[in-house]
């Protein structure tokens, strides 16, 4: 289920996307505020923003980047996700057995 963060002044309301859309309609057809469930909501919301907006933003001020396959991974470090290892009993280490392309 993907989450919204509603921030009216200070507060933060977190809504599912059933109650994104009933709330933004609401202000469409000109409601100064939505009555939700417990909640009174004014209309003057300073952002209305995605759960996975949210992460990501965390994600990128923490200095990961996100890589081809979409893994976050910690800047300078190589990512490693397209390749698949296999042990060699020789030299007791794993090696790589072959690298997915990025399609």
């Amino acid at each position: 289920m993907n989450r919204w963060r509603l921030t009216i002044g200070t507060n933060h309301y977190y809504l599912t996307k059933e109650e994104k859309d009933f709330y933004l309609n609401s202000l469409a057809s000109g409601q100064e505020y939505v009555v939700m469930g417990n909640k009174v909501l004014s209309s003057r919301f300073m952002d209305l923003v995605s759960d996975d907006a949210l992460e990501e933003t965390k994600n990128i001020d923490e200095g990961k980047y996100l890589c081809a396959f979409g893994k976050w991974h910690v800047n300078k470090t190589e990512c490693h996700c397209g390749e698949s290892y296999i042990f060699d009993k020789k030299t007791n280490k794993y090696i790589v057995s072959e690298t997915r392309a990025i399609v």
